[in-house]
């Protein structure tokens, strides 16, 4: 079969949105409160006879709509999102989601694809997501961005007066890409943890060698730095410093791909990996509303500077033509080239007179430091680009003796927690205090983790890993590492009983307590990268240190 290589412009060329009839039934309007209604409905997307695709969809209402209207896209393999649909109507906005993923949850409804576009149901497109062959037209993104399209011809038919921005969330963040740089009638996008610039760039690189024209198909006509140089509407790109879905390093090579004077802006969630804090989300929901209000736009971000020797000092200068600045953090990391694993540390940044400016200590074995700054207002933050600084024999460097403490609770906190949520709440994690008047570090939902661990630079690791555990239920709680060995990352877990009472127990485990799913012990101590604790909600941790 001939293989065929496709620009964006190549690929939508032949697509019209408006052109097909839509054949809209309404299946129902409910009433979710005084103020919103939900409209669903069923259209046709795309083909007919056999092969139509009849797509399913909710529009959440509210009573004084306006031309504000949100696009939402929820990641690929979910189904439409009521919470979040809610969350924007309650903010005013005409919220719209239609469902791609096409599989059917309990008994509700969803999306047909059928004949030739049967590949588009999530459970038989899991498995291709990435496939081009022999074109990018046979790509699952592809046929998803172009239901999204006629979708927003369905919102316009109905809302006329609505000017839509479109919010994608991780693997769903490419259709964004697809609709800010083909589609005409959208007056913003926001991606969240987007995955396009990142994994498959990384998934490229591993497997070049052996791979055949796919992975060129794709760069070509369905990544985000395909659509990039195309885009027509306000961008706002939302990642989290340790992404595991779209590297964290590479925003700002995406961003210089932006056509010239394109309007732009970046936020990155500090110390998370598949979510975005709270605070972010927040400040996503500000940028929205600054499309449709001056007033509401956010301040401009400069760019972090830093000296070119001696001390390695940071400098930024805030926008406060408009608000004043609440603080400064400067988060920075040290030597980790795979951004997945990084710790990240966070320190206030010090106003001067003209600036604000914080300086970095150094030891001798680093190589490399990663940093950006968090500006926060009153009502918003808002995040600088990150740099990355190859260090030399310029800069001023302390001898840092090798310790064994890894964390207490009087330390930078650098933990975090994991949940399913695309937005993690602010009160998950917290340090508390136990009956005796002792703190730790704790979650209320989900799995309690950091990269601290991994900080060869200054840790000393050796004979036993402790720690003190203290919970008020007696219970079994899962201790996980996650260890680096020629590029390949390996989960190790234990498990340890903690007795209940509100006592601090101390929890010891050796090198070979640690092992696989299939029981294969881990051999030493070597480059871990990430700790994790499961099973712990409202369990308190403290005092870890090899003994």
């Amino acid at each position: 079969m001939e293989t065929k290589f496709l620009t964006p412009i190549q690929l939508w060329q032949d697509f019209n949105p408006v052109r097909d009839l839509l054949e809209t039934a309404v299946k129902d309007y409910v009433k979710i409160d005084e103020d919103i209604t939900c409209k669903s409905l069923y259209f046709t997307a795309i083909g007919g006879g056999e092969d139509a695709v009849r797509a399913y969809a909710e529009i959440f209402v509210p009573a004084n709509n306006s031309r504000k209207a949100v696009i939402f896209i929820p990641d690929i393999n979910e189904s439409i999102s009521r919470e979040a649909l809610l969350s924007y109507a309650r903010e005013g906005y005409i919220c719209a989601s239609v469902d791609l993923a096409g599989e059917e949850k309990n008994g509700g409804e969803y999306t047909k694809y059928k004949g030739k576009y049967a590949y588009g149901q999530y459970d038989k497109a899991k498995q291709q997501l990435n496939n081009c062959s022999p074109s990018a037209e046979c790509c699952p993104m592809f046929l998803w961005a172009r239901i999204v399209r006629r979708f927003l011809t369905v919102i316009l038919e109905n809302y006329p007066k609505a000017a839509p921005v479109c919010v994608a969330e991780r693997r769903a963040s490419e259709i964004a890409w697809h609709l800010s740089a083909m589609d005409t009638r959208l007056i913003g996008a926001v991606t969240l943890l987007g995955s396009s610039f990142g994994s498959f760039v990384g998934w490229k690189k591993a497997l070049r060698e052996d791979a055949d024209d796919n992975m060129d198909r794709w760069d070509t006509a369905i990544s985000a730095s395909a659509y990039a140089k195309f885009v027509g509407c306000p961008m706002l790109i939302v990642t989290a410093t340790n992404s595991a879905s779209g590297e964290f390093d590479r925003v700002e090579d995406l961003v210089d791909l932006l056509p010239e004077g394109n309007t732009y802006n970046t936020l990155v969630s500090a110390r998370l990996s598949n979510q975005i804090s709270e605070e972010t989300n927040n400040t996503v929901m500000r940028w929205i509303g600054g499309i449709y209000s001056a007033k509401r736009q956010l301040p401009q971000v400069p760019g972090l500077t830093y000296s070119d020797k001696g001390d390695l000092v940071f400098h930024i200068i805030p926008d406060e033509s408009e608000k004043k600045v609440s603080s400064v953090t400067l988060y920075y990391a040290y030597n980790e080239e795979n951004a997945q694993y990084r710790n990240w540390h966070g320190q206030p940044m010090i106003k001067t007179e003209t600036d604000y400016s914080l300086n970095v200590e150094l030891c001798e074995e680093d190589q490399r430091v990663y940093a950006y700054a968090e500006i926060r207002y009153r009502d918003v933050l808002v995040s600088s680009a990150p740099v990355l600084i190859t260090l030399d024999k310029q800069y001023k460097r302390a001898r840092t003796p090798k310790i064994k403490l890894i964390y207490d609770t009087s330390m930078d906190n650098c933990f975090f927690a994991e949940t399913e949520d695309v937005i993690l709440a602010k009160d998950i994690l917290d340090i508390k205090k136990s009956e005796i008047g002792i703190s730790g570090i704790s979650v209320s939902r989900g799995i309690l983790a950091s990269y601290m661990v991994g900080e060869s630079r200054k840790l000393k690791y050796e004979g036993i890993l402790q720690l003190s555990a203290c919970s008020i239920q007696a219970r079994d709680v899962t201790v996980c590492l996650t260890q680096e060995a020629e590029g390949k990352y390996t989960r190790y877990s234990a498990l340890r009983q903690l007795k209940g009472g509100g006592i601090w127990n101390k929890l010891s485990f050796e090198v070979d307590d640690f092992r696989t799913d299939e029981r294969i012990p881990m051999d030493d101590w070597n480059n871990i990268k990430k700790i994790e604790f499961i099973n712990a909600e409202g369990v308190l941790f403290n005092n870890m240190l090899w003994v």
